[in-house]
This record gives structure tokens, C-alpha cells and sequence, in this order.
């Protein structure tokens, strides 16, 4: 009986190891998502106006709409649309650990802020905050 429990024990422990390798892998595909900005999370130290004025842009902002490539060789594409001006797409590495998507953007071939995103449990949706910024994407 105690070597019926070992081996039950063992094939549970190779197909959790062997969903979590799954997983890793199932971040690779299309993401669709969405900018949303929390105009309270803006720094005391800007005046009135300024505040203002990053509320309107980031206003025009939630209207963009992110396409995110996360592609098998750890390389990303972001690509923005619906905005005034047509930004250029971010592109750069990624790589995950665990519920961890991290993503080093490149731009002018230097290493840009790095972004840190977060998977849900579902694996369907990801999202990243920094100050006053959450990056969202669903699949």
C-alpha cells in the first residue's frame, strides 16, 4: 500500500511539473488590451495645471488599444492604435517565472523600463501598474 501511495504521489507531482511547463508556454499568442490611468496616483509635487493637463492626455490615452505579441523565441511586439499620432511599436524580451511575465522593452537599441506584469491564475489576462498607469491585456 505504501509503494501505491509513492507512485500516486509521483505521477501527481510529474503531471503538476508537467502543467506548469504548460503553462509557461501558453502565455505565447495575440493579447488584447487597454491603458487605464488612476489620476489620484499622480505625484503631490505637480502643480494644478499640470495635473490637469496629464489628465487630459491620459484621458485620450484610455482610448488606445494595445496589441501585444508575446512570440515562442522571448521576443515581444506592442503595437498601439486608436491614438492622435501612430507611436512606433515597442518591441523587446520577455520571459515568465511562475505568474510573472517580465518584458524589457529596447528602443534606439538601448534597454528601455522594464515591465513587470502579473498573469491571473486563469491564464487569460495580465496587467502591470506603475504610479498612476495599469496596463491591461486579455487574450
Amino acid at each position: 500500500m505504501n509503494k501505491s501511495v509513492s507512485r500516486f504521489a509521483l505521477v501527481g507531482l510529474l503531471a503538476s511539473a508537467c502543467m506548469s511547463a504548460f503553462a509557461a508556454g501558453s502565455v505565447t499568442g495575440v493579447w488584447h488590451g487597454k491603458v487605464k490611468y488612476d489620476s489620484t496616483k499622480l505625484p503631490a509635487t505637480l502643480s494644478a495645471d499640470q495635473k490637469k493637463n496629464l489628465t487630459k492626455e491620459a484621458n485620450r490615452r484610455e482610448l488606445d488599444v494595445l496589441t501585444l505579441t508575446l512570440n515562442p523565441n522571448h521576443t515581444f511586439k506592442i503595437v498601439v492604435t486608436g491614438a492622435d499620432k501612430q507611436p512606433p511599436p515597442v518591441t523587446g524580451k520577455w520571459s515568465q517565472s511562475a505568474n510573472t511575465i517580465a518584458m524589457q522593452p529596447v528602443k534606439d537599441g538601448k534597454a528601455d523600463m522594464p515591465r513587470t506584469f502579473t498573469l491571473s491564475k486563469d491564464g487569460k489576462s495580465m496587467s502591470f501598474t506603475y504610479g498612476p498607469v495599469t496596463m491591461h491585456f486579455k487574450r
